[in-house]
């Protein structure tokens, strides 16, 4: 009778299934014209998305093992180490470029809040939420929908920074 039960609540975990929250979508940032000596230094600061704003914290990055570029001609996209921690939905965010003296604004992203089923002993979604649009030193910009977002950040979700 014990292993009957115990074989049945088994059976019984194994079918239980659970939402979690799929990760917020993330924004790509590519700089237009700049030369790698401009972009050595960044300070990226992350802020809440209510009002009145509270900064939650303020790094700054030199070009390390942390913080690189892909560039591409005329274009460097921002690559780090932890991109997915960077520009996503839930915040607004700050790039301050410091030998160019300028300060870039993201702000109001908005984008999906999906959940997904999940076994009873998984820890995480293995799904990311797509973004739908952003502001950008209060211009908005409104990215493509892409075909599935379930499991990769879409290469949709990309900003262009002009010198």
């Amino acid at each position: 009778m014990k292993v009957f039960f115990l074989i049945a609540i088994g059976l019984i975990m194994l079918g239980c299934n659970k939402n979690l929250p799929c990760s917020d979508g993330y924004i790509l940032v590519n700089f237009i014209d700049y030369t790698s000596e401009e972009l050595d230094t960044l300070v990226i600061k992350k802020f809440t998305n209510t009002i009145p704003q509270e900064e939650i914290f303020s790094r700054t990055f030199i070009k390390d093992s942390t913080m690189s570029f892909r560039v591409s001609n005329d274009t460097s996209q921002l690559s780090t180490s932890f991109n997915s921690d960077f520009f996503t939905q839930s915040y607004n965010w700050q790039i301050i470029i410091p030998s160019v003296n300028k300060t870039i604004n993201i702000t109001s992203i908005d984008g999906d809040r999906r959940t997904e089923k999940v076994g009873t002993f998984s820890r995480y979604a293995y799904c990311y939420n797509r973004l739908f649009s952003c502001f950008v030193d209060g211009f908005k910009i409104t990215f493509p929908p892409i075909v599935s977002s379930t499991y990769l950040n879409g290469t949709n979700t990309q900003i262009y920074i002009y010198k």
